[in-house]
């Protein structure tokens, strides 16, 4: 130990009277320092040092646990903070402004955690308000779409009512059509006329034709422009079926006349005229041929061969001289004034 820069032994004794020595050379002398300390004096000396550092280790625990136990509570109020802001949204929807505090002292990950929250929250809102507005508006254009097509169906009806065949005159059936659709369209005039009552500024005219010119004008009361659209569509369908009827009602008045000129020119002849339906039954008959045949106007006859074979079996054939099979012998004869039309 002599050999060491700072030579230090231990006298061989009983711990409590051990002494720790040390020597040491003073420079440019033969001179030397010993030094000895009890090893009771050091242990004191040690366990003084070791209580010490005991002491401030307990007291950096304990201030330690307090500081942290304080950071901790604040941090956790911080993060309350979130929560209630997230729970708020989940009640009402609504956002939560997160008090002065939160925003001075708390840490900038939270800050930042509310901020985004924020935004998000402002995002879904203005998400959900643009799916409640397209929801009210499809939910508008179902309305609309639902009373469009129901006005269309009533619409329809009355047309075919007006475009069945008709019981009534045309300008009664057309007369009870036009107040339907005027109860349809909600219109407070709507009429149908030979010519359009210009004198009224309220009214405004529709006019009802075909190729062959104008048949008559639909005056009816002026609409909103938001209902212009409409209701000049329907007043449009209206009026074809109007020129429709119309029209119908004319070739039917003129196939009449030709029918009735065709029935008085059959009912003139001197000859007789019988019509026969494919199945033989018989059809018409004039008045020449009612008088040959005996035949009631109002008679009904299945089998016209039938029935003149026999009405003629007794009387062209009744000297027996004549052949019945001359007579009957193709579909078409005529003998003594008298036709057959198969």
């Amino acid at each position: 130990m002599l050999q060491a820069p700072t030579p230090l032994w231990r006298t061989n004794q009983k711990r409590n009277d051990s002494v720790v020595l040390s020597i040491a050379e003073i420079p440019d002398t033969d001179w030397r320092i010993v030094f000895s300390q009890r090893v009771t004096f050091r242990d004191k000396q040690l366990l003084s040092s070791l209580l010490t550092s005991g002491v401030f280790l307990v007291c950096g625990a304990l201030l330690a646990l307090i500081v942290g136990t304080f950071l901790g509570f604040r941090l956790t109020s911080y993060v309350q903070t979130l929560i209630d802001q997230i729970n708020t949204f989940k009640k009402d929807g609504s956002i939560k402004k997160p008090d002065r505090s939160f925003l001075t002292n708390a840490p900038i990950e939270l800050k930042l955690l509310s901020v985004l929250f924020e935004k998000l929250v402002r995002q879904v809102q203005s998400t959900q308000k643009k799916l409640e507005e397209a929801n009210l508006d499809l939910t508008h254009q179902v309305n609309l779409r639902t009373r469009t097509l129901n006005q269309r169906n009533q619409e329809l009806r009355a047309l075919q009512f007006l475009l069945a065949p008709l019981r009534d005159e045309a300008q009664v059936v057309i007369k009870r059509t036009v107040e339907s659709f005027r109860l349809i369209l909600g219109l407070n005039y709507l009429t149908f006329a030979d010519k359009p009552e210009s004198d009224r500024p309220d009214l405004a005219s529709l006019p009802v034709e075909l190729s062959t010119g104008v048949l008559g004008y639909l005056n009816f009361e002026r609409p909103d422009y938001t209902q212009e659209n409409r209701v000049h569509t329907s007043l449009q369908r209206l009026a074809n079926s109007i020129a429709i009827v119309l029209d119908n009602q004319e070739m039917f008045s003129s196939v009449k006349a030709s029918q009735s000129r065709f029935n008085a020119l059959l009912e003139s002849m001197t000859e007789g005229v019988v019509l026969i339906g494919k199945t033989g039954s018989l059809l018409y008959a004039n008045k020449t041929a009612r008088g040959i045949l005996s035949i009631s106007p109002e008679a009904s006859i299945a089998k016209v061969e039938s029935y003149i074979e026999e009405r003629f079996r007794k009387v062209y054939l009744a000297d027996g001289q004549n052949n019945q099979q001359d007579f009957f012998a193709g579909p078409r004869r005529q003998q003594s004034g008298f036709g057959f039309l198969y």
